[in-house]
C-alpha cells in the first residue's frame, strides 16, 4: 500500500527548504546591494572630495602663472567660476607687503566646494616690474644703490626701486615707491631681506629669435658712405629694416676706438636731420621704422656690436611709423649701449622702446648700459625701458652738464647701477617716472 502522507511530507520539507534557500539568497543580495550601494556611494564622495581639491588647487596653479607673467592672479568669483571640465574654481588674491600673493582657491564639483590656501612669490622679477632694479647678481656684499642731491636738484623717482645690496636714499632725494633690499635701507623706510633674482634673458635666444639682425645685415658691405650725419660710415639701402643704424662712423672713432667689437650708430641717413636744441618731439630727429613695403616696426632689432645713440649734430631722437597703433620696438645689444643723446616718444600714450644689454661670454666687460654725457651734456631725456644684464652706469659729470635728466620708463641692472652725477658742489636731478604698461599688459613690447 502506498504511503500518500509520506510523500506529501517530503514535498513540503522540499519547498520549504527551497523557500529558506531563496530568502536567504534575496537576502544575501540585498545585503550585497546595500554594500555596494554604500561602497559607491562612499566612491562618490571620495571621487568628488578629490575633484574638489584638484580643482582648487588648478586655480592656485593658474593663479601663479598668472604672477609670473606680471598679470592680475584673480580668477573669477563666487558667482561666476572659471569652468573646468565638469566642474569649477575661482582664487581670490590679496598682495603682501613682500611683494608676495596670499592665494584663496576654491573648487567646485558636485554642488560642494573645496578651498586651498598658498601664499607665492614670483622669484623671476619680471624686467621692467621696477622703477630702479640692481639686482646685484655678483653678490658684492658693498654695495649700495644711492640717489641724493638737495633742494631744487634732489631726485626723485616715481615707482618702486630694489637693490640686491644696499639702499640709500641722501639729503633731499624722494621716491613714491616701495623700496626694497636685500641689505640696509638708510634715509628711508621700506622692506629688508628681499631677494629677487633677475631673469636669464639667454633663454630668449636673440640671436634668432628678432625682426632684424643687424650684424648680418650690415656684413655684406665693404664701401663706406660720407653722410652729413657725421663722416663716412658702412650703410644699408633704405629698403633694409637696418637702414636706421650707421657702421664705425669716422668722425666718432675716438670715441669707440676702445671698443671690442663693432659698433652701430642710432642714426636714420635717409631722414631729415634737426640740429634742434629744443627736447621735445616735434624737433627731434627722425627715425623711420618703415622700408619700403617692409615694415621695421614691433620688431626685435638684435645687435652682435655696441649700441650708440650719439651723433654730434644732434640732441634728439624719435620714432617714426605709420601704424595707428604707436611704435613698440626692442633693441637686443651683445655688448654694450652708449647713450648721450634723447629718445622722446612722439605719441606718450602708445609708443614704447626697450633697450637691453647683454653679456658676450667672449667679452669680460660687456652687457652694460653706459648712460649720460660727460662731454657735451646733451641728455636730457630718455623715454624707453632699460636693462643691462651686468652693469647700468648712469654718468653726467662736468661742469657743463645737464642739469636735469628725466627718465620716462625704467632703468635696470642684473648686477649694478651706479649713478655719479655730482660734480663739485653741483648735482645731476634725475627724475625717474617709471612707466607702468608693460607691467599692467596696456603695452606690449617685441620680444
Amino acid at each position: 500500500m502506498t504511503n500518500r502522507t509520506s510523500g506529501r511530507t517530503q514535498r513540503g520539507s522540499a519547498l520549504l527548504c527551497t523557500l529558506v534557500l531563496v530568502v536567504s539568497c534575496a537576502a544575501l543580495a540585498a545585503a550585497m546591494i546595500r554594500k555596494n550601494i554604500a561602497t559607491k556611494l562612499e566612491y562618490d564622495a571620495r571621487w568628488g572630495a578629490a575633484q574638489r581639491l584638484y580643482l582648487a588647487r588648478s586655480g592656485v596653479a593658474e593663479a601663479y602663472l598668472r604672477i609670473r607673467g606680471g598679470s592680475n592672479p584673480v580668477l573669477g568669483s563666487s558667482s561666476s567660476p572659471v569652468a573646468c571640465g565638469d566642474g569649477a574654481y575661482y582664487v581670490e588674491a590679496v598682495k603682501n607687503a613682500d611683494d608676495s600673493y596670499t592665494l584663496t582657491s576654491r573648487g567646485r564639483f558636485g554642488g560642494s566646494w573645496a578651498s586651498v590656501r598658498s601664499v607665492v612669490r614670483d622669484v623671476a622679477v619680471p624686467v621692467f616690474d621696477h622703477a630702479l632694479y640692481a639686482g646685484n647678481s655678483s653678490a658684492d656684499p658693498n654695495y649700495t644703490l644711492s640717489f641724493g642731491g638737495t633742494g631744487t636738484q634732489a631726485d626723485l623717482v616715481s615707482g618702486d626701486v630694489y637693490s640686491g645690496g644696499n639702499l640709500t636714499v641722501a639729503g633731499d632725494a624722494t621716491s613714491t615707491g616701495t623700496l626694497r633690499a636685500a641689505g640696509a635701507i638708510t634715509g628711508g623706510s621700506g622692506v629688508t631681506g628681499i631677494v629677487q633674482p633677475g631673469p636669464t634673458l639667454a633663454d630668449q635666444l636673440y640671436e634668432t629669435n628678432n625682426g632684424c639682425d643687424v650684424a648680418a645685415q650690415f656684413a655684406a658691405v665693404t664701401v663706406k658712405t660720407y653722410n652729413a650725419l657725421g663722416g663716412d660710415a658702412y650703410q644699408v639701402p633704405a629698403t633694409n629694416l637696418a637702414h636706421i643704424f650707421r657702421k664705425n662712423p669716422t668722425d666718432r672713432s675716438t670715441e669707440y676706438t676702445a671698443t671690442a667689437k663693432n659698433d652701430y650708430f642710432l642714426e636714420d641717413p635717409y631722414q631729415t636731420m634737426s640740429t634742434s636744441q629744443i627736447p621735445d618731439a616735434a624737433h627731434s630727429s627722425p627715425i623711420a621704422l618703415n622700408s619700403g613695403a617692409t615694415s621695421g616696426n614691433k620688431i626685435v632689432y638684435y645687435i652682435d656690436g655696441n649700441l650708440w645713440i650719439h651723433n654730434r649734430n644732434i640732441m634728439s631722437f624719435k620714432f617714426t611709423h605709420p601704424d595707428s597703433t604707436g611704435v613698440q620696438v626692442t633693441f637686443v645689444v651683445r655688448g654694450n649701449v652708449y647713450i648721450s643723446d634723447n629718445i622722446i616718444r612722439e605719441n606718450a600714450a602708445l609708443d614704447g622702446v626697450a633697450i637691453i644689454a647683454l653679456k658676450d661670454s667672449a667679452v669680460s666687460d660687456s652687457g652694460n648700459i653706459n648712460f649720460g654725457d660727460t662731454s657735451f651734456g646733451t641728455l636730457e631725456q630718455m623715454d624707453a625701458f632699460m636693462y643691462a644684464e651686468n652693469n647700468f652706469l648712469d654718468t653726467n659729470l662736468n661742469a657743463s652738464g645737464s642739469a636735469h635728466i628725466s627718465v620716462n620708463g625704467t632703468m635696470s641692472a642684473g648686477n649694478q647701477i651706479s649713478i655719479q652725477r655730482d660734480y663739485g658742489g653741483s648735482h645731476t636731478r634725475m627724475d625717474l617716472n617709471f612707466d607702468d604698461r608693460v607691467e599692467n599688459d596696456t603695452l606690449v613690447l617685441p620680444g
